[in-house]
């Protein structure tokens, strides 16, 4: 008897393609381009803009479930000499101190068990809902971002702009889940803002800094040196103290137990943002 041959396409379509879990899935249905957030740090010389803020399913989200909330940087050395950038931190509605994460994999555990573990007792919701919207913020063209950094004197090289649009291949990835995995990593490893980072007079650099789910952020700190001594800059985020909480929710008190980590932690030169969520007290330049 002849063997029905109707299935074998299918199963070799399936064969092919693989079963890939949500985890390692990019976005391949044509997000919402980026919100221009254009955000200013407080202080020279090392100039500093928010370009964007990246969450989970919002406007400019490259993978597809992404618990993590990318800020996206333009920074630049307007001073006479010689600056490094040494570190970030993020100081949510809390008032507890997140710094970023340098893998997505543990970043992504560990934002995932924080949500897990916050969600009801702080009655938090998931992504940007109507933040941008409710704001007065328009999506903007990667274009737009461009002309927005000649203005500010901040070059953005071809990878730079990629940081805003989403990944060209997105939408043409199949194969299997380490298949996928490598591609996030690269993706991942070719945005992030990697520290120390040292800048000369008036160069600049562009990069993301991948912070834990992170409910009504109050400020972005960045610390670095110059001339030999820590200095700080600060971004106000008050605009985004919606950002994962239901309409009407006012910040929780920090969580009983919170892990604290050494104030010396965000200031480490191999890789600051191996402990996602290491929480510190904010500490000023003279405490350092």
């Amino acid at each position: 008897m002849k063997r029905p041959t109707v299935l074998l396409p299918v199963l070799a379509a399936l064969a092919t393609a693989g079963c890939v879990s949500s985890k390692y899935q990019m976005n391949d249905v044509g997000p919402a381009p980026a919100v221009l957030l254009n955000l200013p740090g407080t202080s020279a010389p090392l100039e500093t803009f928010v370009d964007t803020v990246v969450v989970y399913h919002g406007p400019g989200s490259w993978k597809r479930e992404a618990y993590w909330d990318e800020y996206v940087l333009s920074l630049a050395n307007r001073g006479p000499g010689r600056l490094t950038l040494l570190s970030a931190a993020l100081i949510d509605g809390a008032g507890v101190t997140v710094i970023p994460g340098s893998n997505w994999e543990k970043l992504e555990s560990e934002s995932r068990q924080w949500w897990d573990t916050n969600v009801l007792a702080q009655n938090l919701a998931l992504g940007a809902g109507g933040l941008f919207v409710g704001v007065g913020m328009a999506a903007a063209p990667v274009g737009m971002f461009l002309a927005y950094a000649a203005l500010n004197g901040v070059a953005l090289t071809p990878v730079g702009a990629a940081f805003i649009a989403v990944p060209v291949a997105a939408g043409l990835l199949s194969g299997t889940n380490e298949n996928h995995a490598k591609k996030i990593t690269a993706e991942f490893s070719q945005r992030r803002l990697e520290m120390p980072a040292d800048l000369s007079t008036n160069q600049s650099i562009h990069g993301s800094l991948f912070f834990r789910l992170t409910p009504s952020p109050r400020k972005l700190v960045l610390t670095y040196r110059e001339a030999g001594q820590l200095q700080e800059v600060t971004v106000d985020l008050a605009i985004l103290g919606d950002l994962h909480r239901k309409p009407g929710t006012p910040p929780a008190p920090p969580v009983v137990g919170e892990t604290l980590a050494p104030l010396a932690d965000l200031h480490v030169s191999k890789t600051p943002a191996d402990s996602a969520t290491a929480s510190v007290p904010a500490a000023s330049p003279a405490q350092l």
